[in-house]
């Protein structure tokens, strides 16, 4: 006895989660609420695609009568692909209602910052951060140029006080040649003697 195939359909697509509604007490701006919508939404997927928003005005097309062109394309493509026209209406429909709900869920995160019925305080938040991302910028850029300032400057007084002792032993090796000194000092005729 074979067993016959059986293939279940698609599980229904999950929706995205919303996130809680934050109390007012909360900062807006924490890493949940900022960080993670922005990621998603730099991902291209989340656009409505060209193609997407053609079938949509020719489905609308359809429903008005019109009998252009590309709608008679359209009509022979899903007669070639055996796919009735109000399934098809159904489907985008669908595709299109799920890609403004993930749209709504991650942007509900910034609806502080353009609800007018936000109190102020929460919608200078944004400008806050905006400010402190800045200052920490300048921060950094000042204690980079300070810890320059001074790798330079102690290279520099290195450099000098070598240069200084260097000219001094010169001098004083040029002095006692000549015999100017007379007499060598007495930690050098000290170090002879050790010898």
């Amino acid at each position: 006895m074979n067993p016959v195939h059986f293939q279940p359909a698609p599980p229904p697509p999950w929706f995205p989660m919303l996130l809680p509604e934050p109390p007012n007490s909360s900062t807006f701006l924490e890493t949940r609420n900022v960080r993670d919508p922005l990621e998603n939404c730099k991902i291209p997927s989340i656009l409505p695609t060209p193609c997407m928003q053609k079938e949509l005005e020719i489905l609308m097309m359809i429903k008005d009568g019109s009998m252009d062109l590309s709608v008679s394309e359209f009509l022979k493509y899903l007669e070639d692909r055996r796919i009735d026209l109000e399934t098809q209406e159904l489907l985008s429909v669908e595709e299109a209602n799920a890609l403004m709900s993930k749209l709504r869920a991650l942007l509900e995160p910034f609806r502080y910052v353009v609800d007018e019925g936000i109190p102020r305080e929460e919608k200078s938040a944004v400008a806050s951060l905006t400010n402190k991302i800045k200052k920490s910028k300048r921060n950094n850029l000042w204690r980079k140029r300070k810890q320059k300032r001074i790798a330079e400057l102690l290279a520099k007084v290195v450099f000098l006080g070598f240069s200084l002792i260097m000219n001094n032993l010169i001098k004083l090796t040029e002095k006692l040649m000549s015999g100017e000194l007379g007499r060598l000092p007495r930690t050098l005729r000290a170090a002879r003697l050790n010898r």
